[in-house]
């Protein structure tokens, strides 16, 4: 069984009404109007990770489903981030945040 990331319903995959991938994950779905919220907001979310490296951040995608699981060592993977960026920043000087 998987979880439906959209409303939190118990997913048989085999059963599925829809699924979709998503950096090399595949997220199944109860009904299609969850599919479609889903794949309307990584859509929307993918247009702003890019306006966001346009101009210079690093964007880190952080699903709440995955942190509370720990699926695929989120946590870490927010750990090593942050860490990343603290390097970043004093090996600028700089005392405030900046991309």
């Amino acid at each position: 069984m998987e979880r439906d990331v959209v409303c939190g319903m118990q997913v048989d995959p085999a059963k599925a009404a829809g699924k979709s991938e998503y950096n090399g994950k595949t997220y199944y779905f109860c009904s299609p109007i969850c599919k479609k919220k889903f794949d309307a907001n990584v859509n929307r979310d993918l247009k702003k990770i890019n306006a966001l490296k346009d101009i210079g951040w690093t964007p880190l995608t952080i699903w709440e489903c995955d942190i509370l699981s720990d699926q695929m060592g989120s946590i870490e993977h927010i750990r090593r981030a942050l860490e990343r960026d603290t390097m970043t920043i004093s090996k600028h000087g700089s005392s405030s945040f900046s991309p």
